[in-house]
This record gives C-alpha cells, structure tokens and sequence, in this order.
C-alpha cells in the first residue's frame, strides 16, 4: 500500500466508559458516541505503515447534525480492511493528556490523524479539538471544541 492510502482497521464507539451513547439509526449498530458539545460521533482506526512498529492512529468522524458527512458508520464498515486514500498527518499542538499503553496519564504535544483528500487538515485538526502552535507555543489555528474522548 502506498504512503497515499492506509487501511481502515476499524470502525468503533469511544471506549472510554464516561462517554455517553445515543440511539441513531445510521449509527454504528444503531448508537453513537456523544460529545461534551452533544455531537455524535463515531471513531475511525487506520493502520499506520509508515511507522515501526505498525500502530492504529485514530481519528474521529464526526456528524453534523443529523447528517454523516460522507459514508455513515454502518456503510464504513464495508471498508474495513481496505485502502482508503488520504495521508497521516502529525502537527504540534497544545499539550493534552493522552492515556499511554500502561494507562498512565501522559502529556503530549503533536497529534496525528488521517487526513482524506476532500478534507482540510487544518480544520480538521480544530474540528477534532486540537490547537495546532508553532515552536515557540504560539496559537496558529484554533480549535474548536474540546479534544473528543476515544
């Protein structure tokens, strides 16, 4: 597969325990995650080739309304397991804590997501909650809302 496309690896509702589900016909086995902000969500995992060893890089696919902006999950799920086109993408950005594989709280400072081809990555970025800074820390493009719970 080349750098131009990853595989979608799964398609799945936050795993975190505090975050809320909704019922949503087009959702994924009928639910949603829900953010703080009350937008429903599902979470997108695409295998990462260009990093050793593999790991899954999520991303989020959030809902506009009541409107999937591309494909709804249950439709994504036909795409498990094959390329899709788009780029991983990592940018500097406000420091958040993430939860490492030992489950310890860890603050970290660059965020890497999938990025399609019809998306721009910089609002992408905000969309999903992360202040992308430039080296000195400074604010280049804001978020705009909090980081969504995995």
């Amino acid at each position: 597969m080349d750098s131009g496309h990853a595989k979608l690896d799964n398609v799945r509702l936050a795993r975190n325990l505090d975050v809320k589900t909704t019922d949503l016909e087009d959702g994924l086995g009928g639910k949603a995650s829900i953010s703080e902000e009350g937008i429903p969500y599902v979470i997108l995992e695409f295998i990462n080739n260009s990093v050793h060893p593999l790991v899954n890089v999520s991303r989020v696919y959030l809902a506009n309304g009541n409107e999937w902006p591309g494909l709804s999950p249950a439709e994504l799920l036909n795409y498990l397991g094959r390329p899709v086109a788009g780029q991983f993408v990592t940018k500097k950005v406000k420091p958040y804590l993430l939860e490492d594989k030992n489950g310890e709280l860890v603050l970290s400072a660059t965020y890497t997501t999938f990025v399609l081809p019809v998306e721009n990555e910089l609002a992408l970025f905000a969309e999903l909650g992360y202040t992308i800074v430039d080296n000195n820390g400074s604010v280049l493009v804001p978020a705009k809302r909090n980081p969504l719970p995995e």
